[in-house]
């Protein structure tokens, strides 16, 4: 139905309009990314020409960080024990912090392996 409403609109939109107006958001866009971007990462976008490309690169970049974070995360949690004597509860705090961290890059521990490192 909305398609519809669109279609009857379509004879009127001017292309060299439509244009003008695509570019100049690609450009915003471009902007808003590279302005928020720290220089160590600005450097793998300042050369790309397009949005899609530049996100295309900073993809690429933070899911192979990610990838490193979550191995990382998930070697700490399974190192993590208590000394003898040591805070039983302060270890287990970090083993939460920690299984909080890799939920949210996507990694479950199961309860078994939750179980070992206790």
């Amino acid at each position: 139905m909305l398609t519809a409403t669109y279609q009857a609109l379509w004879p009127t939109i001017d292309a060299a309009l439509l244009q003008v107006h695509w570019e100049s958001n690609e450009i915003s866009v471009m902007l808003l990314i590279t302005s928020s971007l720290p220089d160590s990462i600005f450097s793998l976008v300042k050369n790309k020409v397009t949005v899609y490309a530049q996100w295309d690169a900073l993809k690429t970049k933070y899911k192979t960080h990610s990838v490193m974070n979550w191995l990382n995360l998930r070697a700490k949690f399974i190192n993590t024990h208590c000394v003898e004597g040591g805070n039983v509860c302060k270890v287990y705090d970090q083993l939460a912090i920690i299984q909080q961290q890799l939920v949210s890059c996507g990694v479950a521990i199961t309860n078994e392996e939750y179980t070992s490192v206790l």
